[in-house]
């Protein structure tokens, strides 16, 4: 379960005046944005060429695989909004994207973690 806590680095984010709660996460090697979001709200997704296992904290492996993937313009502040690809699967309760390492290699933004501001 992730918490607003001083050890989870959250932002606030929107996508067409829909809001987004994001964990930033330098372990995940993708962006992923939640399932129920996505039927919810009927984003546009396209299948993935092939199916992608997704590989969890424990090392084990969820049990359905991901087959779609969703290309969204993101708002971050009121004057940055980004192109983000995410891969479609059920996260947690508390969150509705994730931005990994692909992500963060992508933009290579500023980040004070101490804070939790990021300036791109």
């Amino acid at each position: 379960m992730v918490l607003d806590s001083k050890d989870s680095f959250l932002l606030n984010l929107s996508y067409s005046n829909i809001p987004i709660k994001a964990l930033l996460d330098s372990g995940a090697t993708h962006c992923f944005l939640d399932s129920s979001l996505v039927s919810d709200h009927r984003l546009p997704v396209q299948t993935l060429p092939q199916p992608l296992c997704l590989r969890l904290f424990n090392r084990s492996f969820s049990t359905d695989p991901i087959v779609y993937k969703v290309t969204l313009l993101i708002r971050f502040d009121h004057t940055h909004t980004i192109p983000i690809t995410f891969l479609v699967t059920p996260l947690d309760p508390d969150i509705t994207a994730v931005l990994g390492i692909s992500w963060l290699c992508q933009l290579n933004p500023l980040i004070d973690w101490a804070s939790s501001h990021i300036h791109f």
